[in-house]
């Protein structure tokens, strides 16, 4: 994620470090003190805008902090987590979590430029794409599925849904991010989903609803076959005019590709009319998963991409936002180090465990050990198991001649618990 502008002034809560990005939305890597790292977006209804705020009518933040808390109760793994709703007089601070990641836009110009080593292919291949695609298809399934309280449906959805805005961490795993904005969502010139945006969101209709993400999903897999984006152009008006009057291009696949049919899947995905697309995001992500099938990459795979392309620029932007490097700005003489367990115990062969943790006891007499394992006083640096009784000796024999000395100092030597 680029570096935006300088951040404002620190406020009471938050430390703003600097700007994630451009988005018509802003948002901003901040602390929230005394250490946590975190990334906010700002809203005020007040005449007075906060630092990094946007200002909206009391209605319009009144939702935001309703769909903030709703979403903070029901986490998703593929939605950024919602840390903290902070509402202060007008001021409305909503902190999601920092992804140790990339964005997919990052991740698609990396790999056309062929910045992964070793890689001939440019762009990321379709068994990657099409595994951020489901998570993405999963995000929306549970953002779309939100209800309050009282089970009434709170009609959420993103509305500019586009690869700067899907984060890719270094475990794998694709998040929705940048969630929260007024509702019906405006594209304009400076929105970063305009080429990814639906006739109705580019027209500003106040019947939006999740089908405007399931066109956001179909253009960016339509981006991933052909190599390009359908839409690059940075006038609404004129992205507008090619969807109303040009026939929508079909990607160039060949029909012998394992993914000749997806598509099929992005043409019904970007259907002018919201009603021929795919009704619900769940839908459209059971259709992508029948028709790759096992050829899905795994979420080891895409962790290893995102670390070859994006490991370089991941650490340099962690390094500049927390330079501890710990994931949580460190609070000033604040210590790392775990909580005390105890003070430490030394068992009788030098090893040393946690005075919390209970030393292994013996096994019973009567219950002989595994094949193959070897008895507890066997084993290097266990407790040594209780000396059985020797059974009774045999009646001595005559000492011979000369034996006395040597008896003598073998009775000062231990007696093994176990003879070998």
């Amino acid at each position: 994620m680029d570096s935006g502008g300088q951040p404002p002034a620190t406020s009471a809560t938050y430390r703003l470090v600097r700007e994630l990005g451009k988005r018509s939305q802003p948002s901003w890597a901040a602390i929230r003190e005394p250490n946590e790292l975190v990334v906010v977006q700002r809203f005020t209804k007040g005449a007075k805008a906060a630092p990094g705020a946007s200002t909206l009518p009391a209605d319009a933040v009144a939702l935001l902090l309703r769909d903030a808390r709703c979403l903070s109760k029901n986490w998703h793994p593929n939605v950024a987590r919602v840390r903290h709703v902070d509402l202060a007089g007008d001021d409305l601070t909503i902190a999601t979590e920092y992804v140790d990641g990339a964005t997919l836009e990052d991740l698609l110009a990396l790999a056309r430029l062929g910045t992964r080593s070793g890689a001939k292919e440019q762009g990321l291949p379709l068994p990657l794409v099409t595994r951020v695609l489901v998570d993405v298809l999963g995000g929306l399934h549970g953002l779309h599925g939100l209800r309050d309280g009282i089970n009434t449906s709170l009609d959420a959805f993103h509305g500019q849904l586009c690869p700067r805005n899907v984060l890719i961490g270094k475990d794998g795993v694709a998040r929705i991010a940048h969630v929260f904005r007024p509702r019906p969502v405006k594209i304009d010139a400076r929105s970063e989903a305009l080429g990814y945006a639906s006739p109705e969101a580019i027209g500003g209709e106040a019947t939006q609803d999740g089908r405007a993400d399931i066109y956001a999903v179909g253009a960016m897999l339509w981006e991933a076959i052909a190599g390009r984006a359908l839409y690059p152009e940075t006038d609404p008006a004129r992205v507008a005019q090619r969807q109303r009057e040009e026939d929508l291009p079909r990607p160039d696949l060949p029909t012998s590709s394992p993914f000749a049919r997806l598509v099929d899947v992005a043409m019904r995905a970007l259907a002018f009319d919201p009603a021929l697309r795919f009704k619900t995001a769940s839908e459209m992500a059971t259709e992508i998963r029948r028709i790759v099938g096992t050829r899905l990459a795994p979420g080891s795979a895409v962790a290893q991409t995102v670390v070859e392309l994006a490991g370089e620029r991941m650490r340099a932007r962690r390094a500049e936002l927390d330079p501890s490097a710990t994931g949580a700005r460190r609070a000033k003489g604040a210590s790392l180090s775990p909580p005390s367990l105890g003070a430490p115990r030394r068992s009788a062969s030098g090893s040393i465990a946690p005075a919390s943790i209970a030393p292994p006891t013996a096994r019973p007499a009567s219950i002989p050990p595994p094949p193959g394992v070897p008895s507890v006083a066997a084993r290097p640096g266990s407790v040594r198991a209780p000396a059985v009784s020797a059974p009774p000796k045999p009646p001595a024999s005559p000492a011979k001649p000369g034996a006395a000395a040597s008896n003598a100092s073998n009775a000062s030597s231990p007696t093994p618990a176990f003879a070998s």
